[in-house]
Protein backbone atom coordinates (compact mmCIF):
# COMPACT_ATOMS: atom_id res chain seq x y z
CA UNK A 1 0.00 0.00 0.00
CA UNK A 2 1.61 3.55 -1.12
CA UNK A 3 -0.91 5.57 0.17
CA UNK A 4 0.18 7.84 2.75
CA UNK A 5 -2.22 8.20 6.03
CA UNK A 6 -3.08 10.24 8.52
CA UNK A 7 -4.84 9.42 11.73
CA UNK A 8 -5.90 12.45 13.83
CA UNK A 9 -6.57 14.74 15.77
CA UNK A 10 -8.98 13.89 18.57
CA UNK A 11 -6.13 12.37 20.93
CA UNK A 12 -7.88 9.13 21.50
CA UNK A 13 -5.41 5.93 22.23
CA UNK A 14 -7.16 4.23 19.52
CA UNK A 15 -5.09 6.54 16.87
CA UNK A 16 -1.87 5.41 18.76
CA UNK A 17 -3.08 1.49 18.09
CA UNK A 18 -4.32 1.65 14.83
CA UNK A 19 -1.53 3.90 13.86
CA UNK A 20 1.23 0.92 15.49
CA UNK A 21 -1.11 -1.76 13.22
CA UNK A 22 -0.26 -0.11 9.63
CA UNK A 23 3.49 0.53 10.43
CA UNK A 24 4.42 -2.65 11.62
CA UNK A 25 2.39 -4.09 8.25
CA UNK A 26 4.98 -1.75 6.32
CA UNK A 27 2.26 0.97 5.83
CA UNK A 28 3.00 5.32 5.57
CA UNK A 29 1.07 6.40 8.57
CA UNK A 30 1.30 8.54 11.03
CA UNK A 31 -0.67 10.42 13.29
CA UNK A 32 -1.29 13.94 14.07
CA UNK A 33 -3.18 14.99 17.52
CA UNK A 34 -4.11 17.99 19.83
CA UNK A 35 -1.95 17.42 22.71
CA UNK A 36 -4.88 17.04 25.06
CA UNK A 37 -2.98 14.58 27.24
CA UNK A 38 -5.25 12.04 29.65
CA UNK A 39 -4.12 9.37 32.38
CA UNK A 40 -4.69 7.21 29.51
CA UNK A 41 -3.08 8.80 26.58
CA UNK A 42 -0.24 10.81 28.67
CA UNK A 43 2.69 8.78 27.92
CA UNK A 44 1.96 8.29 24.18
CA UNK A 45 4.47 9.68 21.59
CA UNK A 46 2.26 11.24 18.58
CA UNK A 47 4.46 12.50 15.51
CA UNK A 48 2.32 15.51 15.43
CA UNK A 49 1.34 17.48 18.32
CA UNK A 50 -0.44 20.52 18.58
CA UNK A 51 -0.42 21.96 21.64
CA UNK A 52 -3.24 24.76 21.94
CA UNK A 53 -2.60 26.57 25.32
CA UNK A 54 -5.05 28.23 27.48
CA UNK A 55 -5.57 31.01 30.04
CA UNK A 56 -7.81 31.85 33.16
CA UNK A 57 -8.17 35.09 32.58
CA UNK A 58 -10.33 36.10 30.15
CA UNK A 59 -9.30 38.54 27.56
CA UNK A 60 -6.05 35.54 27.25
CA UNK A 61 -8.41 32.79 26.40
CA UNK A 62 -9.91 34.60 23.35
CA UNK A 63 -6.29 35.27 21.98
CA UNK A 64 -5.20 32.20 22.49
CA UNK A 65 -8.53 30.24 21.60
CA UNK A 66 -7.59 32.81 18.02
CA UNK A 67 -3.72 31.75 18.00
CA UNK A 68 -4.62 28.16 18.30
CA UNK A 69 -7.07 28.20 15.56
CA UNK A 70 -4.59 29.81 13.23
CA UNK A 71 -1.83 26.77 14.04
CA UNK A 72 -4.47 24.30 13.51
CA UNK A 73 -5.49 26.09 10.42
CA UNK A 74 -1.59 26.44 8.84
CA UNK A 75 -0.69 22.96 9.71
CA UNK A 76 -4.28 21.74 8.44
CA UNK A 77 -3.36 23.46 4.98
CA UNK A 78 -0.03 21.59 5.43
CA UNK A 79 -1.37 18.15 5.94
CA UNK A 80 -3.05 18.64 2.80
CA UNK A 81 -0.15 17.60 0.71
CA UNK A 82 1.19 14.97 2.53
CA UNK A 83 -0.95 12.42 2.99
CA UNK A 84 -3.31 10.59 0.99
CA UNK A 85 -6.29 9.35 3.47
CA UNK A 86 -7.38 11.22 6.40
CA UNK A 87 -8.61 8.25 9.14
CA UNK A 88 -10.73 10.96 11.84
CA UNK A 89 -13.72 10.98 14.18
CA UNK A 90 -16.72 12.63 13.17
CA UNK A 91 -14.73 15.64 15.25
CA UNK A 92 -12.97 16.22 11.68
CA UNK A 93 -9.48 16.87 10.94
CA UNK A 94 -7.36 20.08 13.02
CA UNK A 95 -9.90 22.80 12.09
CA UNK A 96 -13.15 20.30 12.81
CA UNK A 97 -14.24 22.27 15.41
CA UNK A 98 -13.37 25.92 14.11
CA UNK A 99 -16.45 27.72 13.50
CA UNK A 100 -17.13 28.34 9.96
CA UNK A 101 -13.65 26.87 8.82
CA UNK A 102 -15.13 23.28 9.50
CA UNK A 103 -17.12 23.40 6.72
CA UNK A 104 -14.50 23.79 4.49
CA UNK A 105 -12.58 20.74 5.23
CA UNK A 106 -14.48 17.94 2.82
CA UNK A 107 -14.43 20.46 -0.05
CA UNK A 108 -10.45 20.88 0.06
CA UNK A 109 -10.27 16.91 0.78
CA UNK A 110 -12.10 16.64 -2.82
CA UNK A 111 -10.41 19.21 -4.25
CA UNK A 112 -7.25 17.34 -3.83
CA UNK A 113 -8.35 13.98 -4.71
CA UNK A 114 -8.23 12.82 -1.00
CA UNK A 115 -9.83 10.35 0.91
CA UNK A 116 -11.64 10.25 4.43
CA UNK A 117 -12.52 7.36 6.98
CA UNK A 118 -14.22 8.13 9.93
CA UNK A 119 -14.04 6.21 13.06
CA UNK A 120 -16.24 7.22 15.41
CA UNK A 121 -15.52 7.00 18.93
CA UNK A 122 -18.87 7.81 20.71
CA UNK A 123 -18.69 11.17 21.69
CA UNK A 124 -18.31 12.75 18.73
CA UNK A 125 -21.03 11.34 16.94
CA UNK A 126 -23.93 10.39 19.44
CA UNK A 127 -26.90 11.89 19.15
CA UNK A 128 -29.11 11.73 22.55
CA UNK A 129 -32.71 11.71 21.12
CA UNK A 130 -31.82 8.99 18.49
CA UNK A 131 -30.48 6.21 20.66
CA UNK A 132 -32.48 3.84 20.57
CA UNK A 133 -31.03 1.76 23.84
CA UNK A 134 -32.70 4.18 26.47
CA UNK A 135 -29.83 2.09 29.05
CA UNK A 136 -27.27 3.75 26.88
CA UNK A 137 -29.24 7.03 26.68
CA UNK A 138 -28.90 7.51 30.48
CA UNK A 139 -25.73 6.53 30.99
CA UNK A 140 -23.87 9.07 28.54
CA UNK A 141 -26.51 11.88 29.60
CA UNK A 142 -24.78 10.64 33.03
CA UNK A 143 -21.14 10.38 32.39
CA UNK A 144 -20.92 13.13 29.68
CA UNK A 145 -22.96 16.34 30.51
CA UNK A 146 -21.21 18.13 28.69
CA UNK A 147 -22.00 16.65 25.77
CA UNK A 148 -26.15 17.48 25.96
CA UNK A 149 -25.32 21.70 25.50
CA UNK A 150 -23.51 20.66 22.42
CA UNK A 151 -25.95 18.12 20.67
CA UNK A 152 -26.61 20.33 18.19
CA UNK A 153 -22.69 21.10 16.82
CA UNK A 154 -22.59 17.20 17.58
CA UNK A 155 -26.19 16.77 14.89
CA UNK A 156 -24.27 19.07 12.08
CA UNK A 157 -20.93 17.20 11.88
CA UNK A 158 -22.45 13.66 12.33
CA UNK A 159 -24.82 15.47 9.30
CA UNK A 160 -21.92 16.35 7.21
CA UNK A 161 -19.75 13.56 7.65
CA UNK A 162 -22.20 11.21 6.62
CA UNK A 163 -22.91 13.09 3.47
CA UNK A 164 -19.32 13.86 3.23
CA UNK A 165 -17.09 10.40 4.42
CA UNK A 166 -15.88 8.16 1.80
CA UNK A 167 -16.48 5.39 4.46
CA UNK A 168 -17.76 5.11 7.62
CA UNK A 169 -16.75 2.34 10.37
CA UNK A 170 -19.66 3.29 13.13
CA UNK A 171 -19.48 -0.89 14.81
CA UNK A 172 -22.16 -0.83 17.27
CA UNK A 173 -23.00 2.56 16.59
CA UNK A 174 -24.61 2.48 13.60
CA UNK A 175 -28.41 2.21 14.62
CA UNK A 176 -27.79 5.24 16.77
CA UNK A 177 -25.97 7.43 13.81
CA UNK A 178 -27.71 5.79 11.08
CA UNK A 179 -31.31 4.62 12.65
CA UNK A 180 -32.02 0.58 11.67
CA UNK A 181 -33.20 0.93 8.76
CA UNK A 182 -31.03 3.46 6.65
CA UNK A 183 -30.20 1.57 3.83
CA UNK A 184 -28.97 4.53 2.40
CA UNK A 185 -25.99 4.37 4.93
CA UNK A 186 -24.70 0.62 3.60
CA UNK A 187 -22.83 2.64 1.30
CA UNK A 188 -20.63 3.47 3.38
CA UNK A 189 -20.79 1.22 5.90
CA UNK A 190 -20.64 -1.57 3.73
CA UNK A 191 -17.91 -3.11 5.58
CA UNK A 192 -19.44 -5.44 8.41
CA UNK A 193 -17.09 -4.99 10.60
CA UNK A 194 -18.82 -4.95 14.34
CA UNK A 195 -15.93 -3.48 16.37
CA UNK A 196 -12.46 -2.07 14.16
CA UNK A 197 -10.91 -1.92 17.52
CA UNK A 198 -7.46 -3.19 17.71
CA UNK A 199 -4.82 -4.07 20.37
CA UNK A 200 -0.97 -5.19 20.81
CA UNK A 201 -1.29 -8.55 21.41
CA UNK A 202 2.16 -9.14 22.84
CA UNK A 203 1.51 -6.36 25.44
CA UNK A 204 -1.79 -8.85 26.59
CA UNK A 205 -1.65 -12.55 27.52
CA UNK A 206 -1.91 -14.56 30.31
CA UNK A 207 0.26 -16.06 32.89
CA UNK A 208 -2.48 -17.52 35.22
CA UNK A 209 -3.22 -21.32 35.57
CA UNK A 210 -6.36 -23.05 34.99
CA UNK A 211 -8.72 -23.11 37.54
CA UNK A 212 -8.96 -25.12 40.23
CA UNK A 213 -12.58 -26.30 41.93
CA UNK A 214 -12.66 -24.49 45.21
CA UNK A 215 -10.35 -21.30 44.17
CA UNK A 216 -11.54 -17.90 44.96
CA UNK A 217 -12.59 -16.42 41.46
CA UNK A 218 -11.29 -13.15 40.63
CA UNK A 219 -13.65 -10.47 38.91
CA UNK A 220 -13.03 -7.06 37.76
CA UNK A 221 -14.51 -4.03 36.36
CA UNK A 222 -12.79 -0.92 35.01
CA UNK A 223 -14.69 1.96 34.30
CA UNK A 224 -13.55 4.56 32.10
CA UNK A 225 -17.21 6.56 32.90
CA UNK A 226 -19.24 4.91 35.75
CA UNK A 227 -22.88 5.61 34.25
CA UNK A 228 -22.08 4.53 30.64
CA UNK A 229 -21.19 1.45 31.47
CA UNK A 230 -23.94 0.87 34.64
CA UNK A 231 -21.22 1.02 37.21
CA UNK A 232 -23.09 1.30 40.34
CA UNK A 233 -25.38 -1.57 38.89
CA UNK A 234 -22.54 -3.53 38.80
CA UNK A 235 -21.16 -3.22 42.06
CA UNK A 236 -24.96 -3.54 43.82
CA UNK A 237 -25.05 -6.96 42.30
CA UNK A 238 -21.75 -7.99 42.63
CA UNK A 239 -22.00 -7.01 46.49
CA UNK A 240 -25.10 -8.89 46.74
CA UNK A 241 -23.28 -11.98 45.61
CA UNK A 242 -20.55 -11.85 48.26
CA UNK A 243 -22.94 -10.95 50.52
CA UNK A 244 -24.62 -14.29 49.69
CA UNK A 245 -21.78 -16.32 50.51
CA UNK A 246 -20.03 -16.50 47.16
CA UNK A 247 -16.00 -17.59 46.89
CA UNK A 248 -15.66 -14.27 44.92
CA UNK A 249 -13.38 -11.21 44.75
CA UNK A 250 -13.89 -7.99 43.19
CA UNK A 251 -12.05 -5.23 42.05
CA UNK A 252 -12.63 -1.83 40.90
CA UNK A 253 -10.20 -0.81 38.84
CA UNK A 254 -10.03 3.18 37.63
CA UNK A 255 -7.86 5.19 36.48
CA UNK A 256 -4.41 3.04 36.57
CA UNK A 257 -1.96 3.00 33.60
CA UNK A 258 -1.90 0.50 30.96
CA UNK A 259 0.86 -1.18 32.58
CA UNK A 260 -0.49 -1.78 36.03
CA UNK A 261 -3.95 -3.06 34.44
CA UNK A 262 -1.72 -5.42 32.24
CA UNK A 263 -0.40 -6.71 35.27
CA UNK A 264 -3.57 -7.28 37.11
CA UNK A 265 -5.33 -8.96 34.29
CA UNK A 266 -2.03 -11.36 33.65
CA UNK A 267 -2.20 -12.39 37.17
CA UNK A 268 -5.59 -12.01 38.72
CA UNK A 269 -8.39 -11.16 37.15
CA UNK A 270 -10.85 -13.68 35.97
CA UNK A 271 -13.80 -12.28 34.87
CA UNK A 272 -14.06 -9.11 33.41
CA UNK A 273 -17.69 -7.21 33.53
CA UNK A 274 -16.66 -4.44 30.32
CA UNK A 275 -20.46 -2.70 30.40
CA UNK A 276 -24.25 -3.45 31.17
CA UNK A 277 -25.74 -0.62 29.77
CA UNK A 278 -23.73 1.02 26.56
CA UNK A 279 -24.22 -1.63 23.82
CA UNK A 280 -21.56 -3.91 22.18
CA UNK A 281 -17.89 -4.22 23.34
CA UNK A 282 -15.20 -1.87 23.93
CA UNK A 283 -11.17 -1.72 23.98
CA UNK A 284 -11.32 -3.09 27.44
CA UNK A 285 -13.46 -5.89 26.79
CA UNK A 286 -10.49 -6.16 24.10
CA UNK A 287 -7.89 -6.34 26.16
CA UNK A 288 -9.81 -8.56 29.21
CA UNK A 289 -9.97 -11.99 25.67
CA UNK A 290 -6.33 -11.08 25.16
CA UNK A 291 -5.39 -11.78 28.55
CA UNK A 292 -7.42 -14.93 28.86
CA UNK A 293 -10.58 -13.21 31.15
CA UNK A 294 -13.76 -14.39 30.79
CA UNK A 295 -16.13 -10.79 29.78
CA UNK A 296 -19.30 -9.76 30.03
CA UNK A 297 -20.73 -7.12 27.86
CA UNK A 298 -23.74 -6.21 26.43
CA UNK A 299 -23.90 -7.30 23.25
CA UNK A 300 -27.15 -9.03 22.62
CA UNK A 301 -29.97 -6.54 21.71
CA UNK A 302 -30.77 -7.38 17.87
CA UNK A 303 -31.72 -3.76 17.05
CA UNK A 304 -27.73 -3.11 17.30
CA UNK A 305 -26.48 -6.66 16.20
CA UNK A 306 -28.62 -7.60 13.49
CA UNK A 307 -26.38 -5.74 11.10
CA UNK A 308 -23.71 -7.93 11.72
CA UNK A 309 -25.38 -11.78 11.41
CA UNK A 310 -22.97 -13.61 9.92
CA UNK A 311 -19.72 -11.49 10.63
CA UNK A 312 -17.12 -12.71 13.25
CA UNK A 313 -19.56 -11.70 15.74
CA UNK A 314 -21.18 -15.11 15.83
CA UNK A 315 -18.14 -16.24 17.46
CA UNK A 316 -17.69 -13.77 19.71
CA UNK A 317 -16.74 -15.39 23.65
CA UNK A 318 -18.10 -12.89 25.36
CA UNK A 319 -21.36 -13.70 27.99
CA UNK A 320 -24.35 -10.84 27.15
CA UNK A 321 -25.18 -9.33 30.07
CA UNK A 322 -27.45 -6.15 30.86
CA UNK A 323 -28.95 -4.49 34.01
CA UNK A 324 -31.56 -7.45 34.24
CA UNK A 325 -29.49 -10.57 33.74
CA UNK A 326 -26.00 -9.86 35.37
CA UNK A 327 -26.44 -11.64 38.52
CA UNK A 328 -27.97 -14.78 37.25
CA UNK A 329 -25.38 -14.80 34.51
CA UNK A 330 -22.51 -14.44 37.14
CA UNK A 331 -23.79 -17.07 39.24
CA UNK A 332 -23.98 -19.50 36.38
CA UNK A 333 -19.99 -18.46 35.54
CA UNK A 334 -18.71 -18.82 39.01
CA UNK A 335 -20.59 -21.63 39.45
CA UNK A 336 -18.67 -23.89 36.65
CA UNK A 337 -14.90 -23.62 37.40
CA UNK A 338 -14.47 -25.67 33.61
CA UNK A 339 -16.64 -22.87 31.91
CA UNK A 340 -14.51 -20.27 33.04
CA UNK A 341 -11.50 -22.61 31.42
CA UNK A 342 -13.22 -22.86 28.49
CA UNK A 343 -14.12 -19.53 27.87
CA UNK A 344 -10.99 -18.18 28.91
CA UNK A 345 -9.19 -19.73 26.04
CA UNK A 346 -11.96 -18.65 23.21
CA UNK A 347 -11.55 -15.48 24.45
CA UNK A 348 -7.86 -15.14 24.11
CA UNK A 349 -8.41 -16.63 20.76
CA UNK A 350 -11.33 -14.41 19.53
CA UNK A 351 -8.94 -11.68 20.09
CA UNK A 352 -6.31 -13.09 18.00
CA UNK A 353 -8.41 -14.14 15.18
CA UNK A 354 -10.02 -10.59 15.06
CA UNK A 355 -8.34 -8.00 17.09
CA UNK A 356 -5.04 -8.03 16.39
CA UNK A 357 -2.37 -5.55 14.78
CA UNK A 358 -2.50 -7.80 11.67
CA UNK A 359 -5.97 -8.15 11.43
CA UNK A 360 -6.80 -4.81 11.59
CA UNK A 361 -3.81 -4.08 8.66
CA UNK A 362 -5.66 -6.60 6.48
CA UNK A 363 -9.10 -4.90 6.74
CA UNK A 364 -7.89 -1.58 6.56
CA UNK A 365 -5.74 -2.37 3.29
CA UNK A 366 -8.65 -3.71 1.44
CA UNK A 367 -11.14 -1.23 2.44
CA UNK A 368 -8.52 1.54 0.74
CA UNK A 369 -8.03 -0.37 -2.57
CA UNK A 370 -12.10 -0.06 -2.82
CA UNK A 371 -11.48 3.25 -2.27
CA UNK A 372 -8.92 3.65 -5.01
CA UNK A 373 -10.98 0.53 -7.40
CA UNK A 374 -12.85 2.69 -10.12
Amino acid sequence: MSKKIVFGSTPIINNFYWNEALRRDGHNSKTVMFDSPTFITANINWDVKLKIKKSNIKYLNVFAYISGGIRASILFVQCLFKFDIYVISFDGFLIGKIPLLWRCQSYLFKALNKKVIVIPYGGDSYIYKNIISPETRKGLADSYPMSLKQQKIITRRVKYWKKHADVILPGFMHADIFGEKDTQSLKKTSWKIPNILTIDLNSWHSERRPLESGQVIEIAHMPNHRGFKGTDRIIDIVEELISEGYNIKFHLIEKLSNNEVQILMRNKIHVLIDQIYAIGYGLNAIEGMASACVVMANISNTKYTNMYTGTYLDKCPIISVNTFNLKQELIGIISNHSRINELSNASRKYAENYHSYSHFSKAMKEIIQSLYAN
